[in-house]
């Protein structure tokens, strides 16, 4: 059985949320059955003495590294209470000596990829989970990750002891280990409650903001109405956009600089589908009779209606005229000669 909606990491394990993660592994364990219950180092201890506080006493606490190869706990119910983190720094330096060899770089960023967690009548549920960008580094991770995880949940030998039974209190998928059941943990106190009310939180504050006549809704105003943070808006806006039939765009701002210079980054807001048209007063009554105006006079001193009918004045059709190239012919008189030509004149004798 595999429940799913919480890791209960270490790091979140503080003031109620440890109580409730107390309370979460107490109700797992079945009556009369000798269990396991792994966690981490960090909270062994103070594990043994909340479940022995509840009165469970056939139960035996172990951390996560120090159950390898063990066989004292055959035929054990196995439950393992958180998943389990390794250090990541340390399996950076660990690729870097590795692949120190290889041509391309390390890529050590972090990042989520989604998996599919399928039960036994073949319902399947779609989470996220941590891996490393680079698949070489992402490999070391799932031999450190995923390998000690199913190390531990295999203590109990369920191939031999059928009757043993192993529950899984996060949502990472194991390889080789496909969950018979799959339970959504839904409490308000869960990460699927906690997602469901914040989604609620921002739908009512989003219908809010929109009744009162904004008209585009960005990241910051959803924060500063609900008082949640920006990251947690950004992650479900697209569920609220859903909800309220609105439209997700995506906006280009510019931004001035105090030294000078622009700034330009884009950020996705939340917009009403269509246009709003604002209400206009209805028109009064007019009379058809023109004596009588009932709008007073106008700017130019007359008593007709302020509100008339205005004709188009009708168009009046100009033919123009195409210049035509004009050739200039010379023509010949008689005589051979062409018009333009300056007539010979006799010669004059010039006497001495």
């Amino acid at each position: 059985m595999q429940v799913i909606s919480r890791d209960w990491a270490k790091s979140t394990l503080r003031g109620q949320r440890r109580d409730q993660w107390y309370n979460a592994v107490a109700q797992h364990i079945r009556p009369g059955r000798p269990t396991l219950v792994v966690c981490t180092l960090a909270a062994e201890d103070d594990l043994r003495r909340a479940l022995a506080a509840r009165g469970h006493r056939d139960v035996v606490v172990a951390h996560y590294g120090a159950l390898r190869g063990a066989n004292d706990y055959k035929d054990y119910d196995v439950l393992l209470a958180q998943v389990y983190h390794p250090n990541l720094k340390a399996i950076v330096r660990e690729g870097r000596a590795l692949f120190a060899d290889d041509a391309t770089p390390l890529d050590e960023r972090v990042t989520t990829t989604g998996r599919t967690l399928t039960d036994a009548t073949g319902a399947t549920w779609a989470v996220d989970v941590p891996v490393f960008a680079d698949p070489r580094l992402a490999a070391l991770l799932e031999s450190r990750r995923e390998a000690e995880l199913l190390q531990c949940a295999m203590r109990g030998r369920p191939l031999d002891h059928p009757e043993a039974q192993i529950t899984l209190l996060f949502g990472l998928p194991l390889p080789g280990l496909a969950p018979t059941t799959v339970r959504e943990d839904d409490s308000p106190a869960s990460n699927g409650g906690r997602q469901a009310t914040a989604r609620d939180t921002l739908a009512e504050a989003a219908r809010r903001l929109l009744n009162g006549g904004m008209r585009v809704l960005g990241v910051d105003d959803l924060a500063g109405a609900t008082g949640q943070s920006v990251v947690t808006v950004r992650r479900h806006l697209a569920a609220v956009a859903g909800r309220l039939r609105l439209r997700l765009v995506q906006q280009q701002r510019i931004v001035a600089l105090p030294q000078g210079g622009e700034r330009a980054y884009k950020r996705q807001v939340l917009m009403r589908r269509g246009r709003r048209v604002p209400p206009q007063p209805a028109p009064a009554p007019c009379s058809d009779d023109r004596s009588e105006p009932t709008g007073g006079r106008d700017q130019a001193d007359n008593a007709d209606h302020a509100m008339c009918v205005i004709h188009a004045p009708p168009r009046v059709r100009t033919r123009i005229t195409r210049p035509v190239a004009v050739r200039s012919r010379i023509r010949t008189r008689r005589g051979g000669r062409r018009r333009g030509d300056i007539p010979h004149l006799p010669a004059r004798s010039v006497s001495g």
